[in-house]
């Protein structure tokens, strides 16, 4: 059983599921879309062998878990097609103050949560959140409905929306990762065969 944050799905996890495919034909592979905090939680527990996540973890899973970061993104300004911002090719994290937000609530996933929010803290300011939403692109979608505007992860840029304007933010904001994520010493071969496909940890 493997978990995943939505945003894995844009790059990472289909291109390393066709792998797992070729090389293990006879192995079914269940997936289940989870929130950071709750795949966790599940792997803590023996109900996922493996996640993909937004990496640190806190709590009592920390103690118990091994991550290893798969990728790194930029974070991103998503904006509304038409919105004013939206003409400028970046934006300093400050044009973003007194805008309506939309995000997730931080209890699905506190490492992520907290780096837009110190993005926008750093800038002087607090996300004025004024609609919460759980996957990525439930957001996206409600920033095409002019809802608000939001801060995300790079690979959400796949969606490839055009009533979505996202914009690099300036100076570049990399910090956010995509991490594996599996029980402290789990002899289980599909959790080894899984991490195999994945490329050794970046430095």
């Amino acid at each position: 059983m493997i978990g995943f944050v939505g945003s894995a799905t844009n790059l990472t996890l289909p291109r390393v599921l066709r792998r797992f495919r070729a090389r293990y034909p006879g192995v079914q592979v269940e997936l289940r879309e989870l929130p950071t905090a709750q795949q966790a939680e599940e792997l803590r527990q023996g109900l996922l062998d493996v996640g993909l996540l937004h990496a640190p973890l806190a709590g009592p899973a920390a103690e118990v878990l091994t991550t290893q970061t798969v990728s790194r993104e930029l974070l991103l300004a998503a904006l509304p097609a038409d919105h004013p911002l939206a003409s400028r090719t970046s934006l300093p994290a400050t044009a973003l103050a007194g805008q309506p937000f939309v995000m997730f609530p931080r209890r699905y996933g506190p490492a992520l949560h907290d780096r837009i929010t110190s993005v926008a803290r750093t800038a002087g300011f607090e996300p004025d959140v004024v609609q919460e939403a759980v996957q990525m692109q439930t957001i996206v979608g409600l920033v095409a409905a002019g809802i608000g505007v939001s801060i995300v992860p790079e690979s959400v840029t796949r969606l490839r929306r055009r009533d979505v304007a996202f914009r690099p933010l300036a100076p570049p904001v990399r910090a956010v990762t995509l991490d594996l994520t599996w029980r402290t010493g789990d002899p289980n071969p599909m959790v080894g065969n899984f991490r195999s496909l994945f490329p050794p940890p970046h430095p």
